[in-house]
């Protein structure tokens, strides 16, 4: 046996490991300090066929309700019962499920899927109902591809907190979003699909093999899709539950136009506009595949879609991209979205000094790009991040009542102000 063999086979199984809450604090730091180092490994091709294209039908009363961008998660030798909690936006009583094995090296098997309302502590409230393929229990999913459930009968309210509970007994590159801000829960190579609470169970703060799940509009044409893509700044890397600038937003949305939108969050941390970043577990970084690479997975399959809210940038300038480039990428996603019929609008880039990486030459890009975004008039609307969240007299700074501390990201009242700065009369 190798030494490469050896060392994969004494490996942890990763996903046990980050369900603890030390473990998850020390990731979180880890990735601020190294979100932008060059990374070395190969990128998979990430490039998926739906087995079901009528997910994709523009036609259609369907409804993306959530979404999360998958990126290669690496294999961690993991078998066992995946809870993934997340919050819909819009209400209805139908819905399906997309699962995905966009990075996988083999068949998904998933097996004694349910969904039901839940706690926060993953725990189900009322009926768990089961999720059927094609009218099975259980199916396998190929590698780089995703498969949508059936219809699933289930009255769910608008910003509820819902549970995916399956089983899967095959370790394979595990497909997933790392950045959560949800706490979901596991258990290592057991089937506890039915358990309605998650007493011993472990914490993660990843979701793993899902990619959105759709709602049936009660008024065909009356609901709407918003597709936020970006970074970390639309991830809300540093918030905490719920913490992101899109759920400000999307509670704004709901209070004001009931249940004319939905907004899905399509950000990824360490995300660049240009480049891919491939996967390198070693350093926990798991940054995805570029703006560019993924609209069509992420962004134009969503049905409904009629915006995209777009802010990145930022990890391009970091790692050496001119203004120039920053902006033929945009240009390329506004000709893209228009082709569509889909509308973009921009956020500028907030201010990062003090940030490891931060150069008097990078802040100029910054200031490049956001001054080209405000005064172009190549998107549809713009929303100026970077004015809500500088600081008082020093426009390369955060307010230091925004900053969660590496001077990049914001906290929560940062998240919130974004959330608040962004006029609802973009959205028509």
């Amino acid at each position: 046996m190798s030494n490469k063999a050896r060392r994969r086979k004494k490996r942890q199984p990763r996903i046990l490991k980050i369900g603890l809450s030390l473990i998850l604090i020390l990731i979180v730091a880890l990735i601020g300090l190294l979100g932008y180092e060059k990374i070395r490994s190969a990128a998979p091709s990430g490039k998926v066929t739906s087995l079901n294209a009528a997910k994709y039908d523009k036609t259609s009363s369907w409804v993306s309700t959530w979404a999360a961008s998958p990126v290669d998660m690496g294999n961690h030798n993991y078998t066992g019962t995946i809870r993934n909690l997340l919050m819909t936006d819009v209400s209805g009583t139908a819905f399906r499920l997309n699962f995905t094995n966009t990075f996988g090296n083999g068949g998904l098997q998933i097996e004694d899927a349910y969904i039901g309302i839940a706690d926060a502590k993953g725990n189900i409230i009322g009926q768990n109902v089961p999720i059927t393929f094609q009218g099975k229990s259980a199916t396998t999913i190929a590698q780089g591809k995703e498969l949508l459930s059936d219809t699933i009968k289930l009255t769910v309210p608008a910003r509820t907190r819902l549970a995916v509970t399956f089983y899967t007994p095959k370790a394979i590159e595990q497909t997933g979003h790392w950045l959560a801000n949800e706490t979901s829960y596991i258990t290592v190579g057991t089937n506890q699909a039915t358990d309605s609470n998650t007493q011993g169970w472990l914490e993660t703060p990843s979701w793993w093999f899902i990619d959105s799940l759709d709602v049936q509009a009660s008024d065909t044409g009356t609901t709407k899709t918003i597709v936020a893509l970006g970074d970390s700044l639309t991830d809300g890397f540093h918030s905490t539950n719920e913490g992101r600038y899109t759920d400000t937003l999307m509670n704004r949305l709901n209070s004001q136009k009931g249940n004319e939108w939905s907004l899905v969050n399509e950000g990824i941390t360490g995300n660049q506009v240009l480049k891919d970043s491939p996967t390198n577990v070693a350093k926990n970084t798991y940054f995805g595949q570029s703006a560019l690479s993924r609209l069509d997975r992420d962004v134009f399959n969503r049905p409904a879609l009629k915006d995209i809210i777009l802010l990145e940038g930022v990890n391009d300038i970091n790692t050496g991209a001119s203004a120039n480039k920053i902006i033929e990428g945009y240009k390329k996603i506004i000709n893209q979205a228009h082709t569509s019929g889909v509308r973009v609008i921009a956020g500028t880039i907030p201010p990062f000094k003090g940030y490891p990486t931060w150069s008097v030459k990078k802040e100029k890009v910054r200031q490049k790009v956001n001054h080209w975004i405000l005064t172009s008039g190549a998107f549809d609307g713009t929303v100026d991040f970077s004015k809500v969240l500088v600081a008082s007299g020093n426009l390369e700074e955060l307010n230091p009542s925004y900053d969660s501390g590496d001077h990049l990201h914001p906290n929560n009242a940062g998240y919130k102000a974004m959330g608040n700065a962004v006029n609802l009369s973009l959205f028509k």
